[in-house]
């Protein structure tokens, strides 16, 4: 090996990469044929996502010499990185060919079979590297990887755990666990395994931490985290899930470039998105709802009733269901409401694409979002002509391809338009849709059921742990501390959770008796249980949804602060579609007194009484209306996409 060559390899390995670059191309000027060193420069552009240089480099390796088994491998790994399957399957079948013994080449033919949910075809080839290596931890990782996507958390953790005894050291693997504690609400070794796979590789950080701590109200060095998420927020080199800003972020443009941010990284190869030419003419508009909560799940708590209500004469609707339950109550009821139910959890992208356009669907609505178990893959080859976004993800996809977001003024006001990708379709009232079948239980509580003290004033707030921040846990302090016989009633989510409550309570000068938790119970109950309480609070800057269309149907009043994002905006639009407008404030000091003050002037009941008449006479609960507009856009958007026109701002006019 020349010196040179010598040279260059100790900057490759180094990570000084462009150097090394620098220093291959001078060497390849002098010996264009060389294979080696257009076999190296092949797998360094791969490391610096330099993807068509690194193809041109790694065919120029295998025009001089076909029969070497490294360059197939390096082809394939490339065109898995740009999500071309096909080809990477057949490149790394070339290299095992060539070297059947060939255990890392297994583990990326594995990773390729996963990412295409041909579960079978990857544990066979995980444990085909597994056969010729070992000691190999990234093959029991991606075993790993493939039980966690399946929630098979116990076995997830097995390889995991066995990924860590080969490679102690092995971030990714400790950054796996992490999350299947988390998933297991085993908080605090979930929490030891993500700051320790963060410390020994710093590029792991997703948010993921920062979104435990919320979610256990771990509120240590808080205004420090918050900064340091933003930070990472702006910066174009750390990828997080959009989902986990909504807790930190309460800037327009700030969502928005997390979203596109996330877009770019993930869907590289699907982002030259066209609208495709579909001419189904079909004598009924097909709308296909795609979800992982078609199931007992606020989701479909929300829109069970809407579904019913559909006018199948004029459209026809498809469940197009990515994690079913068909024992769930809520499932069999959905699948007697949808047209079709088709479970496509075990489908890739591509296949989910055609079972689609088999179907022939005009209009796709994404009700996941940036949320848990989404799918945006799908929606990224173009599942039909027309696609939305709605009610999973409050706020932009950021994406081109999503063309529609439904929602109203209150929620996404017309000089906010900008902030989103989407066209807006704006309903009359509320975006949130609401089931008025909701079966409240019968059963009489009362305040010894839940350790609740009689002669007080109950506040309340059901919404997840991770939506309550110190600073809105300062302004409920401040109201306790100036409302006596008060206290607050949350939900437990976890017992890290409760501890932690109750000494931020006690730091504030709260005594933990005035802090009550609930458990969770079956949901009509759960309703009940709101008429116990005299005033739900709502949190900032990441709102009640559900959580509030709860309490309102159960005639429990939601004071909300309004804030400047979707999300911080919701509680808003579902006061003033059912009429109570002056329970919205617009900002903390204003909620906090005014929360103070309908507790002082013993006029609750009135403010009850007016919310119990308004729950049947105003736009909220009237689902049949709802439903109507809701078809009018889709007629709407369908008429404009037929006549060849791009999308554009659909306002529905209140006509009922």
């Amino acid at each position: 090996m020349n010196i040179e060559l010598q040279k260059a390899i100790k900057l490759h390995t180094s990570g000084n990469l462009l150097l090394a670059k620098k220093k291959y191309e001078e060497i390849l000027n002098v010996e264009p044929n060389n294979f080696t060193i257009n076999h190296l420069l092949g797998g360094l552009n791969i490391q610096l996502k330099n993807y068509k240089e690194a193809i041109n480099y790694i065919k120029k390796t295998i025009s001089i010499n076909s029969y070497h088994h490294a360059p197939y491998n390096n082809l394939g790994a490339v065109y898995k990185e740009l999500v071309r399957y096909p080809e990477a399957i057949e490149n790394f079948q070339k290299a095992i060919k060539l070297k059947p013994d060939y255990a890392e080449c297994y583990n990326n033919l594995a990773i390729v079979f996963r990412n295409l949910k041909k579960y079978p075809e990857a544990i066979e080839n995980f444990s085909k590297a597994i056969e010729f290596k070992p000691n190999y931890p990234e093959a029991y990782n991606g075993i790993g990887i493939l039980y966690f996507e399946n929630q098979n958390f116990s076995k997830a953790e097995e390889n995991f755990e066995k990924a860590i005894s080969l490679n102690k050291r092995y971030s990714e693997a400790i950054n796996n666990i992490g999350k299947v504690f988390l998933k297991q609400k085993r908080y605090e070794e979930a929490l030891k395994n993500l700051n320790l796979s963060i410390d020994l590789n710093p590029k792991l950080d997703d948010g993921s931490i920062d979104y435990l701590k919320l979610f256990i109200n771990d509120w240590n060095n808080y205004e420090e985290s918050i900064s340091k998420f933003r930070a990472k927020a702006e910066d174009p080199n750390i990828i997080f899930e959009p989902f986990i800003s909504l807790n930190f972020i309460s800037s327009n443009s700030s969502q928005k470039q997390i979203s596109e941010k996330y877009i770019n990284h993930r869907f590289i190869n699907n982002l030259k998105n066209f609208q495709k030419k579909y001419n189904y003419n079909n004598k009924k508009i097909k709308i296909g709802y795609y979800s992982a909560d078609f199931h007992n799940h606020a989701t479909a708590h929300l829109m069970s009733e809407f579904f019913e209500l559909h006018n199948k004469n004029r459209f026809e609707i498809t469940a197009f269901s990515f994690n079913p339950n068909l024992n769930d109550l809520y499932t069999k009821r959905l699948i007697k409401a949808f047209n079709k139910f088709i479970n496509i959890k075990n489908e890739n992208d591509s296949e989910v694409v055609k079972i689609s356009e088999k179907e022939q669907i005009d209009i796709a609505i994404d009700l996941k979002g940036f949320t848990i178990n989404n799918r945006l893959g799908v929606f990224s080859k173009r599942v039909a002509p027309i696609q939305v976004s709605y009610l999973g993800y409050p706020g932009t996809i950021g994406a081109s391809f999503m063309d529609y977001i439904i929602a109203d003024k209150v929620v996404i006001p017309e000089e906010n338009q900008k902030y989103f990708s989407e066209k807006i379709i704006y309903l009359p009232d509320s975006y949130q849709v609401n089931d008025s079948t909701k079966k409240i239980s019968n059963k009489k509580f009362t305040y010894k059921d839940f350790g609740l003290p009689e002669n007080h004033f109950i506040y309340c707030c059901f919404n997840n742990s991770y939506k309550i921040n110190p600073i809105i846990f300062d302004v409920w302090m401040n109201i306790l501390m100036k409302k006596n016989k008060s206290v607050l009633w949350l939900l437990e989510d976890n017992p890290v959770n409760k501890k932690n409550v109750q000494k931020e309570a006690k730091h504030r000068g709260i005594s933990e008796d005035r802090i009550i938790f609930a458990n969770r119970i079956e949901n009509s109950e759960h309703l009940a249980r709101h008429q116990l309480a005299d005033l739900f609070l709502d949190t900032l800057p990441y709102n009640a949804h559900t959580t509030a269309s709860d309490a309102l149907w159960s005639g429990l009043p939601v004071l909300t602060c309004e804030g400047d994002t979707f999300q911080g905006k919701v509680a808003s639009s579902l006061l003033n579609a059912i009429g109570l407008p002056e329970l919205i404030t617009n900002s903390l000091h204003e909620y906090q007194k005014l929360a103070i003050k309908i507790a002082n002037d013993n006029n609750i009941s009135d403010i009850k009484n007016k919310l119990n008449n308004n729950i049947k006479s105003t736009a909220l609960f009237n689902t049949k209306n709802f439903t109507k507009y809701v078809e009018e856009a889709y007629i709407k958007i369908y008429e404009r996409n037929k006549k060849g026109l791009k999308p554009e701002n659909i306002f529905i006019k209140k006509t009922i």
